[in-house]
């Protein structure tokens, strides 16, 4: 407004003029009432948009889910505000720049959010999104969103411990004076050689298969070859299999048998005789037990089922399995195939059934590889050898160390 025609409107019956400095009061006195009205009105509207706040538990009633943006991170605001110009100065006003810190927001259900400005609420919606894309993902072994299956290596050197609990092959109180000098020199010709029996190493190759079931517990199978060695003292090994016919076989009391059910051969002279007493002496006195050492191979291929609970502590992973295993017998050799071995030790069962303890320590060297370390423990649940003898009852127990890398994926 002119303040000319304003002063004579307000000051139409005076009779002076007003000079420079009365035009400056008026200025002034008009712009402070300027600014007591647009204090009046900004006090106005602010308490009208806070009042919905406080009826809407410090959130817009208006505001739905569907148009509002979490705030699921802190973030930081660049606010620029501009002073408003006064009268009484030329020069312009800058513009300061306030950081305004933003605290998260709720972002549950049927909760509304309150959001300064449309605008401010796209480009926030975009950052997020931006940095989500942009940050990968921490990779942690044992989580099964991330890494449900592994295959790995199996490589371990083993060591078994056989212990063989003997019997009597006769009762003492059975035997008559003439069968028991015989029947005796035969079980301690058989003691002597399972005693001597002694397992040097065993090695073990293969792979196996795991999957993640949760964040502790998982399950695993796989393929093993195992070779085991084993040194045997053959004391009572001669040249007549007939001898050995009766290492597991010699009846409780003595029977007569006829010579005709045992079969012979061209270094014996077939003696008719009733008596299995002078038999088995026969025997005895022509085949001079011999003390020779043999080495014997045994190749199994097995199958270990395992359940296990790992925990994963930052790079480290430990954990403990307990299953069972099943193996068949591919092969049995011995370093000698001339002489005649008894039959306890040559003929082996097919299959085996043995229970196993895990317990593993691994490393994490990427999000993918882990270098693992296992000791191991088996203890075999039947018998290894075919036949079936009081000489015969084991107690098998194997303790390894193997090692090897896991990949998951």
């Amino acid at each position: 407004m002119n303040f000319e025609q304003e002063w004579r409107d307000k000051m139409l019956y005076a009779n002076v003029a007003p000079n420079e400095t009365v035009w400056e009061g008026v200025a002034l006195h008009l712009a402070q009432k300027r600014k007591k009205s647009h204090t009046k009105k900004w006090i106005f509207w602010w308490a009208a948009a806070m009042f919905p706040l406080f009826l809407g538990d410090g959130q817009f009633l208006w505001f739905s889910n569907e148009n509002t943006t979490p705030l699921t991170q802190q973030q930081n605001e660049t606010v620029t505000i501009h002073q408003p110009q006064t009268l009484t100065t030329n020069t312009p006003t800058k513009a300061k720049n306030i950081i305004i810190k933003k605290e998260p927001l709720p972002t549950h259900e049927n909760k509304l959010v309150f959001v300064a400005s449309a605008d401010y609420g796209l480009e926030s919606q975009k950052i997020l999104s931006k940095r989500q894309s942009e940050e990968k993902p921490l990779e942690v072994l044992g989580k099964p969103k991330q890494r449900r299956f592994w295959m790995q290596t199996y490589s371990s050197l083993e060591q078994s411990f056989t212990k063989f609990d003997f019997h009597s092959l006769v009762p003492t109180a059975s035997r008559s004076p003439f069968v028991s000098p015989a029947i005796a020199q035969v079980e301690k010709r058989v003691k002597d050689e399972l005693a001597s029996y002694t397992p040097l190493v065993s090695w073990r190759l293969g792979i196996d298969g795991g999957y993640q079931i949760n964040h502790h517990w998982y399950v695993t199978t796989g393929l093993h070859f195992t070779r085991n060695i084993a040194s045997l003292d053959v004391n009572a090994q001669n040249k007549y299999p007939e001898i050995a016919k009766f290492y597991g076989e010699i009846p409780v009391t003595p029977i007569p048998i006829a010579i005709a059910t045992i079969p012979t051969t061209p270094n014996v002279e077939s003696i008719v005789t009733e008596d299995q007493d002078m038999l088995i002496t026969t025997f005895m006195a022509v085949a001079e037990p011999k003390s020779k050492k043999f080495i014997q191979k045994t190749d199994y291929i097995s199958i270990p089922v395992k359940v296990g609970y790992q925990i994963q502590k930052n790079r480290f992973r430990y954990a403990l399995a307990l299953g069972a295993e099943g193996s068949y017998l591919l092969n049995n050799s011995f370093s000698s195939q001339e002489e005649q071995l008894n039959q306890v030790v040559k003929h082996l069962n097919r299959y085996q059934v043995s229970a196993l303890a895990e317990i593993s320590v691994g490393v994490s060297v990427s999000d993918k590889a882990l270098l693992h370390i296992s000791p191991t423990f088996r203890k075999s649940l039947n018998s290894p050898f075919a036949i079936n003898s009081p000489l015969q009852q084991t107690q098998n127990f194997t303790i390894g160390l193997s090692g090897g890398v896991q990949y998951r994926f």
